[in-house]
């Protein structure tokens, strides 16, 4: 780090080239939101890559595909957890309600993107029944599951 910007250095492997020398980076937070576009900016911009938003697509199927069994284990791990604090938010998404739901344990943290803030996002996550405590903001759904 020099001067409050990141110094990065791209190497790969398997074609042995690099980005050449230290290049700086600022650190501020980017603008994109995680979009697909604007992955392809951050690709285009740091590694001097240019990706169609159909390549990014695909990629991150393969990486959700490869990461599912891990993301299973994370849901057991919460699932069986003594405590949780669990929070909903919603935005939107083309116009539909969406909502990212976060269950955090003492060792682990879990996402589940929903279309609902209802109790059955709470039974899809920790199963009929949770034995442990849920910290929360007490809305409607978790007097339901615990119902």
């Amino acid at each position: 780090m020099r001067n409050g910007l990141l110094m990065y250095q791209i190497y790969c492997d398997q074609c042995k080239m690099s980005n050449g020398d230290l290049t700086p980076f600022p650190l501020t937070p980017f603008p994109h939101r995680g979009t697909r576009r604007g992955i392809a900016e951050i690709m285009r911009t740091i590694l001097n890559l240019d990706i169609s938003l159909g390549a990014i697509c695909r990629i991150l199927e393969r990486v959700s595909l490869a990461c599912a069994p891990e993301t299973e284990h994370i849901r057991e791990n919460i699932a069986e957890a003594q405590s949780l604090n669990i929070d909903e938010t919603g935005w939107k998404s083309a116009g539909n309600p969406r909502w990212l739901w976060v269950f955090v344990s003492s060792v682990a943290v879990f996402f589940r993107v929903a279309s609902s803030r209802g109790s059955q996002v709470l039974q899809s996550v920790l199963g009929e029944t949770f034995s442990g405590i849920i910290t929360s903001d007490d809305h409607s759904a978790y007097n339901k599951y615990h119902n």
